[in-house]
């Protein structure tokens, strides 16, 4: 298992998504936080996972269907 690490420019983002989400609906701001953890854990275990985020192998990116 690889242990996750989001930048900080990711985890800004990530909390004004949360925020937005959250003022379009309360409840739906924890529910993109929560499928955001699914992925990081899916992740960890399966560190191939996604495609490659930039041109270090070691970022991956994966989408979270339900939100765009």
């Amino acid at each position: 298992m690889r242990p996750i690490r989001m930048s900080e420019a990711a985890s800004a983002e990530l909390y004004e998504a949360v925020r937005w989400y959250e003022a379009q609906r309360p409840g739906l701001g924890a529910e993109l936080f929560d499928a955001v953890n699914h992925l990081a854990g899916f992740l960890e275990n399966n560190p191939q996972a996604g495609a490659a985020a930039s041109s270090d192998a070691r970022s991956r990116r994966l989408i979270v269907e339900r939100f765009p």
